[in-house]
């Protein structure tokens, strides 16, 4: 904190002495507490007054979460309610870089923000996302490909958000049957090599190339 004083009504200069030893009329880096100047003019008249300096109420920080659909769906929000410090001009620092109060179209993970107020007093404070489903793709489990166009093809859901995800088939001896191409362009339509598979489970490998475990699963060809 800081105190300025002024003397009035003195006769020429005035110097200024504070409890602690130091002199001057402008106080700066002060803890809150009680601090006592006296003042002394040219004709040596003195006066001395005692200021009570403040602090304000520490910053606190508060999340209101929405939580995405899943893992990777940027459907998420984070909003924040800020209250203590020096007044409500608060500034806002997130992980991100972001410096807006509230963040949109999060995905899961951890947030973490650091406010600032009008004295450079801050806070920093983290959040956890978590999402409600941990698997973003839909994957229907059977598909009939007899030309009706209906369910004739195996249509992912949501595969956009894995531009770089490959799908593999395989039969029930581990034989692959079909391989996409990446980002899933276009669906399994129940053939390999151009020829209709026979009604059968098959097994399927999706590997995201994020990182993550590969999704496993079995797709079923009916008629």
């Amino acid at each position: 904190g800081s105190i300025s004083v002024e003397s009035v009504n003195n006769a020429g200069s005035v110097d200024y002495l504070w409890s602690d030893g130091e002199m001057g009329s402008t106080r700066t880096g002060l803890m809150a507490g009680y601090y006592k100047v006296i003042t002394i003019d040219s004709n040596g008249c003195t006066a001395d007054s005692t200021i009570l300096l403040t602090e304000p109420d520490s910053i606190v920080i508060s999340f209101a979460v929405t939580k995405p659909q899943c893992t990777d769906m940027p459907d998420g929000q984070i909003n924040i309610n800020v209250t203590g410090g020096a007044n409500s001009e608060y500034t806002y620092l997130w992980s991100d870089n972001s410096t807006t109060r509230n963040l949109a179209t999060v995905v899961s993970g951890v947030y973490t923000v650091t406010v600032t107020d009008s004295n450079e007093c801050s806070e920093t404070r983290s959040v956890t996302i978590n999402p409600v489903s941990d698997l973003c793709l839909e994957l229907p489990n059977a598909i009939s490909p007899n030309s009706d166009n209906i369910n004739d093809l195996w249509n992912i859901g949501f595969r956009e958000l894995y531009p770089e995800m490959e799908v593999t088939i395989f039969n029930r001896w581990g034989d692959t049957v079909w391989k996409s191409g990446r980002g899933y362009p276009i669906p399994w339509d129940g053939r390999s090599n151009g020829n209709m598979l026979p009604m059968d489970s098959y097994h399927y490998i999706i590997d995201l190339q994020n990182g993550r475990k590969p999704i496993i699963g079995t797709i079923t060809i009916v008629k």
